[in-house]
């Protein structure tokens, strides 16, 4: 069989699809069994022979697949054979390691793969780490004819391709990991944080949902961020803009501050806009964003007393106790600041073990500190809006 360089094109193009979308796997392990023949695909990750992670499959069933991963994958003698004839990169089929007839004598091929019709084998080592290896094989049941040199050569040319693609979703699902936690930490700023491009495409923290949902001053227009009064909006536009243009690398401007009005009569927000770093990946990878803060100077942020008292039942007394804790303070230094005696602050210091589940006041400390209830005190439920672009937070 020899491939087609439309076939080649076909395939390589659908590699790279599916590193952007892994669903695209299937659709590419498909026409790769069809074009050689082959009964069924896979591609998998196996872990020091003791484990497996299966990327896609085609025409293997399901069950299958679970059953080596719980089981058999620590019985697959034939991977460790694989290993001593192929490097990273390299492509070969099951004969260069083990023959016919040593397959079918062996309990691995008799208890599991033959029943799922996995005889024949044309395999490529995508990746050959210290502790694991990432595979992809396509099957024939015995009774079928060997895979040929073409069909080598075709794997083969697809090597470098699965390489950079798998790459490519490696760094990709690095990335949204990395913008995830970066959005969760921008969650908690009781600031509003409006990430706006050029095109208007928006994105917005969940203060700054709360701050547009007012509808006093500030809203979502369909090109962006808009002031409600005509000249404030000017200059807003303005500042944007200009900040969109240095993070583009196409100006200078740092950005600036303004107040913007509120026809409620309450107190301006303030806002300052500055551009993005130059190459900063917000929407789609695309370069050219400025940031925008907005401090609304009427809002109510909670006392660590408040949330601490709320978060876990505590009374005023044991919240304020509980606060004196986490600033460092002894049991005897917090008595003296209270006014009240040491039996007293034990007291409400042992309540407080009760109700947190803590027993030594370290571990309580440590509770205090890292609570998303203290470290988040912008607690307020949000009004639904829905932003031209993707909020921040679902």
């Amino acid at each position: 069989m020899q491939a087609s360089q439309d076939l080649v094109l076909k395939l390589v193009g659908l590699v790279y699809d599916a590193g952007a979308d892994p669903s695209r796997w299937p659709a590419f392990l498909t026409l790769l069994a069809d074009s050689t023949r082959g009964a069924s695909a896979a591609m998998y990750t196996d872990l020091s022979f003791r484990s497996s992670s299966v990327w896609s499959i085609v025409r293997i069933d399901p069950a299958a697949v679970k059953a080596y991963q719980e089981h058999y994958v620590t019985l697959n003698d034939l991977t460790p054979l694989r290993l001593t004839s192929l490097e990273e990169g390299g492509v070969a089929t099951r004969r260069a390691w083990c023959s016919d007839g040593e397959m079918l004598r062996k309990e691995y091929y008799n208890d599991f793969l033959g029943p799922q019709g996995m005889f024949h084998s044309l395999t490529g080592l995508i990746f050959r780490r210290e502790t694991s290896t990432t595979n992809i094989d396509v099957f024939r049941p015995y009774g079928a004819e060997a895979f040929d040199h073409e069909e080598v050569e075709l794997l083969r040319t697809l090597m470098p391709h699965l390489k950079r693609s798998l790459e490519i979703h490696r760094r990709i699902a690095a990335l949204e990991q990395q913008q995830k936690a970066t959005e969760a930490a921008i969650d908690l700023v009781p600031i509003g944080v409006v990430l706006q491009g050029l095109l208007g495409t928006v994105s917005v923290n969940v203060a700054a949902r709360v701050i547009l949902a007012q509808r006093d001053g500030l809203r979502l227009g369909p090109h962006g961020l808009e002031a409600v009064r005509w000249s404030e909006n000017q200059r807003l536009q303005l500042l944007i803009a200009q900040a969109c243009e240095t993070s583009r690398g196409k100006g200078l401007s740092a950005g600036g501050s303004m107040s913007v009005s509120r026809p409620s009569m309450l107190r301006d927000f303030a806002v300052m806009v500055c551009p993005m770093p130059p190459g900063e990946s917000v929407f789609g990878g695309c370069p050219g964003h400025a940031a925008v803060f907005i401090t609304d100077p009427e809002a109510q942020v909670e006392t660590v007393e408040e949330v601490t008292r709320r978060a876990f039942a505590l009374t005023a007394g044991e919240a304020t106790v509980a606060a004196l804790l986490v600033k460092g303070k002894t049991v005897k230094e917090i008595s003296d600041e209270l006014h009240i005696s040491v039996a007293t602050a034990r007291t409400h210091l042992k309540h407080i073990f009760a109700k947190t589940g803590t027993h030594r006041q370290s571990d309580l400390v440590r509770l205090l500190v890292m609570s998303p209830a203290t470290l988040h005190r912008h607690d307020v439920e949000p009004s639904p809006i829905v932003p031209p672009g993707r909020p921040l937070s679902a």
